[in-house]
């Protein structure tokens, strides 16, 4: 029998803190964006990270992050806006 949920434990395998990675904007609210890094597990972005910019982002926006902590307590990558990260579009693929 194999188990196809995610496992939180392999992903210090598959990611690290100071990772650049792309991620495409999934939602939007007033406490932070989630975005999808390609990952079993949704990175999430910090309001306070951002400040009052969110009018800026939407759905399907990709950006490019940086991985900041691996938040063992609710399964969360966080991450922030890379440093010369610009809005690059809509997300393909």
């Amino acid at each position: 029998m194999t188990n196809d949920q995610p496992n939180w434990g392999d992903m210090a395998y598959r990611v690290a803190i100071g990772d650049r990675l792309r991620a495409g904007v999934l939602q939007v609210e007033r406490w932070g964006i989630l975005v999808d890094l390609g990952l079993p597990f949704n990175g999430f972005i910090d309001r306070l990270s951002i400040g009052d910019d969110l009018e800026r982002f939407h759905p399907g926006l990709e950006i490019e992050v940086v991985v900041v902590q691996l938040a063992e307590y609710n399964h969360q990558v966080r991450v922030h806006l890379a440093d010369s990260a610009e809005l690059l579009g809509p997300a393909t693929g």
